[in-house]
């Protein structure tokens, strides 16, 4: 598992920069999607996926032991679908 720190280490050797300045810039991407994503855009990386909001409505449900019927409310979810060439590069992967 990559931690945070982990990522902001490997990008910053990657790119040849401080972690510091790494950590700026990885902390306004992740402002940046985060306001993207909220503004109801998606939010697309070529090669890798989409991520966008997902409204999910609210709806009626009933416990199956007490039998009494509950109002689940309305949430957002983000949601990631990744692109075929991620797809395919995973199930060549998992197959070999």
């Amino acid at each position: 598992m990559m931690t945070h720190k982990d990522l902001i280490a490997s990008v910053a050797k990657q790119l040849k920069q401080t972690q510091k300045d790494t950590e700026v810039l990885m902390s306004s991407f992740i402002e940046i999607l985060k306001t993207e994503i909220l503004s109801d855009n998606t939010v697309n990386f070529q090669g890798f996926g989409v991520l966008e909001l997902k409204k999910n409505e609210e709806r009626i449900t009933v416990h199956p032991a007490t039998q009494i019927r509950m109002l689940i409310p309305p949430k957002q979810t983000v949601v990631f679908k990744q692109s075929r060439t991620l797809k395919t590069k995973l199930k060549d992967i998992t197959e070999s």
